[in-house]
């Protein structure tokens, strides 16, 4: 009995941290794009950038709406989960899953520009390392 009990015990923590992971990961899963600014803005001296290059870096980041999409995505990923939770219909969450689709879609092509803008910014070789950098992170 106390196996059985155990096996149970044992079997529900797991559960819950499953499902608590589920919940973590709406709030911290933003976009497949790499966010490559600002780790080249946090990495400034590994990198070897000069006082223009992170300016302009830092002005891109202020002009970009990166940032704001991003959390915009985060509050969307939640409403699903709760609509679903809450019961609401299939064509509710559908429409709640269309319109994340679309802003997903946009957060990427913003950062696609990014890229391509840091790519301008950066030299060869920075870049590179940046890219080694990311990839080390993650």
């Amino acid at each position: 009995m106390n196996t059985l009990r155990t096996l149970l015990l044992t079997l529900v923590l797991v559960s819950a941290s499953v499902h608590a992971g589920e919940r973590d990961a709406l709030k911290t899963y933003v976009s497949p794009a790499p966010s490559l600014i600002a780790l080249a803005i946090d990495h400034t001296k590994d990198l070897g950038l000069t006082d223009a290059q992170k300016a302009k870096l830092e002005d891109w980041v202020k002009a970009s709406d990166c940032e704001r999409r991003e959390h915009e995505l985060v509050t969307d990923r939640q409403a699903i989960n709760k609509a679903i939770l809450d019961g609401q219909s299939n064509a509710e969450v559908q429409k709640l899953m269309q319109d994340l689709q679309v802003k997903e879609s946009k957060l990427v092509s913003s950062k696609l520009a990014c890229r391509d803008y840091i790519r301008k910014v950066l030299s060869e070789e920075q870049f590179k390392r940046l890219v080694d950098l990311y990839r080390a992170k993650n």
